[in-house]
C-alpha cells in the first residue's frame, strides 16, 4: 500500500512541511543572494622575487577574509614581468586592462616608469593602487591629501636632519600634502608634549603628524587634545623611533606607523583597500609604502597573520 500524506484544505502536509523547513532555513542560515565577484591583479616588478611571495600569500588571505566576511569572492591574480624593465611592465598592465579587472594594485621597477599605462587603466575605469614603488606623476588613486603638522628634535642631530630632509625630498611629489606647521620639541617629552597640544588648539583641523622622534609619548596624559583626536580616527601619527616601549603605542593604538618594513602588509593591504575602493566606494588618501607605512597597531597583534619586522 502507498502512504499518502493527508490533505488539509486542499494542500498535502508534505508540501506544506517542505514550505516551512524553506523558510526556517532562510531564516536561520541566510545566504548573500548578492553575493558580487572581483578580480584583483596584484603586481610586483620581478615575479620571481622570493620576497614577493609572502605578499601575494597575504592577497591570497584577505581575500579568503573577506569572502567569510562578506560573502564576497575576490579572485587574486598574481602577475608580473620577470624583470624590472618598464617596457615588459607595461605590457602586463596593458594585458590587465584588456581583461577588464576590477582592480589593480602594482609596485613600478622604477619610480613614475608607469605613468602613462596607470593612467590608461583609470581612464579605463580600473582604480590603481601603487605599493613600495610609487607612481605619483599618474593618476593612481591612493594619492596622499591633507594639512600635517612635525614636530622635530635637535637641529644639530645628524639623524634628525635627515630624517627631516628625507620627509621634506619626498612631500615635494605630494603637492595636496601640506605641512601647516612644524615645531621644535627641545628633546624633551615635557616640551614636545606642550609643543604638539599647542599646536593642535592652533590648528584644530589636522589630519596628521610626523614625530622625528618619539618624546612625546611618554607623556601622553600631557596631550589630551592629540589622544582625543588620535582615539577618534580623525589624527593619523607616525613617527621614527626604536624604544621597545614603542610598540606598546602601537598596540593601544596612539601611532600609525614605524620604520620597519613588513612585506606582508603589502599583499594584505592592497587587497582590502582595493575591495572596499571598488565594493564600498570607499577612498584611500595615501600611498602605501613599505618605509613610510610601518607596523600598525594591528600588525602588533597579528603574529598569526606572519606580519615581518625588519
Amino acid at each position: 500500500m502507498t502512504c499518502r500524506p493527508e490533505v488539509i484544505n486542499g494542500k498535502r502536509v508534505g508540501t506544506l512541511f517542505f514550505v516551512i523547513i524553506k523558510v526556517l532555513v532562510f531564516f536561520i542560515f541566510p545566504k548573500n543572494v548578492c553575493a558580487r565577484v572581483y578580480t584583483f591583479a596584484w603586481v610586483p616588478p620581478p615575479v620571481s622575487n622570493p620576497v614577493y611571495y609572502l605578499g601575494r600569500d597575504a592577497a591570497l588571505a584577505k581575500a579568503q577574509e573577506i569572502k567569510e566576511r562578506n560573502g564576497d569572492e575576490i579572485k587574486v591574480l598574481y602577475v608580473g614581468s620577470e624583470t624590472m624593465e618598464p617596457a615588459q611592465q607595461e605590457q602586463i598592465i596593458r594585458e590587465l586592462i584588456a581583461k577588464k579587472v576590477n582592480g589593480i594594485a602594482v609596485a613600478s621597477g622604477e619610480r613614475n616608469s608607469l605613468t602613462g599605462v596607470i593612467d590608461q587603466a583609470v581612464q579605463a575605469g580600473i582604480p590603481v593602487l601603487c605599493w613600495d614603488i610609487d607612481c605619483p606623476a599618474s593618476q593612481r588613486f591612493l594619492g596622499p591629501s591633507g594639512r600635517i603638522a612635525v614636530l622635530t628634535g635637535d637641529p644639530k642631530n645628524e639623524v634628525t636632519t635627515e630624517r627631516m630632509r628625507g620627509f621634506t625630498d619626498v612631500l615635494q611629489d605630494y603637492p595636496d600634502l601640506r605641512v601647516i606647521t612644524s615645531v621644535n620639541g627641545q628633546i624633551d617629552a615635557i616640551s614636545s608634549a606642550q609643543a604638539v597640544e599647542d599646536a593642535l588648539r592652533k590648528h584644530p583641523d589636522l589630519n596628521g603628524w610626523y614625530f622625528t622622534d618619539a618624546w612625546p609619548f611618554s607623556r601622553v596624559d600631557a596631550m589630551p587634545t592629540w589622544k582625543k583626536l588620535t582615539e577618534a580616527g580623525t589624527l593619523m601619527n607616525i613617527a621614527s623611533g626604536r624604544l621597545p616601549a614603542d610598540l606598546d603605542f602601537l598596540n593601544r593604538g596612539f601611532i600609525k606607523n614605524y620604520a620597519p618594513i613588513r612585506f606582508w602588509y603589502w599583499g594584505y593591504y592592497a587587497i582590502e583597500a582595493l575591495y572596499q575602493s571598488v565594493a564600498e566606494k570607499k577612498s584611500f588618501n595615501r600611498y602605501f609604502d613599505p618605509i613610510a607605512d610601518q607596523p600598525s597597531s594591528e600588525t602588533c597583534q597579528c603574529e598569526n597573520r606572519r606580519v615581518m619586522f625588519w
